[in-house]
């Protein structure tokens, strides 16, 4: 009798050893899981944090090509009439954009009051670029036929 209680205490000792191991390996593999989960979820979250970061670069980027787009057409269209001939100086630029401006007449008080309201348009990310020399500004002026 003493010999089956032996065995029967040593089979629950076994047993105990096998279940607690069962245990702790079933414990360390949800835990696994759960830290792959969470691993996955916020590289998810990396990745969307970057693509909008991204986008937003692209709307300031093509937001600046469509203001130098606009500014290089407003300049083809200052030298209009004198599209054959390339100028060869700041100093040519200027005595030709005051000869073909015509005069203007005084402003009247209402108009001047108007134009004081009125915002300034900003444009500290066009002058950002222009400074730091990230973008290069082509004209391309035709010559008449």
């Amino acid at each position: 009798m003493k010999n089956i209680d032996g065995e029967v205490t040593d089979f629950h000792q076994k047993m105990a050893k096998s279940m607690h191991s069962l245990l702790k390996a079933f414990t360390e593999g949800f835990e696994a899981m759960d830290k792959a989960k969470s691993d996955e979820l916020e590289n998810q979250l990396e990745q969307q944090d970057a693509e909008q970061k991204r986008a937003t670069k692209l709307d300031k980027l093509n937001l600046g090509i469509s203001n130098l787009e606009a500014l290089t057409s407003k300049l083809k269209m200052s030298f209009g009439d004198d599209q054959g001939s390339a100028p060869s100086s700041v100093e040519d630029v200027q005595a030709k954009a005051d000869i073909s401006q015509p005069a203007q007449a005084a402003p009247s008080q209402a108009e001047a009051e108007a134009k004081k309201d009125e915002a300034p348009i900003d444009q500290s990310f066009l002058n950002s670029k222009i400074k730091a020399g990230t973008h290069k500004l082509t004209i391309d002026i035709s010559k008449p036929p």
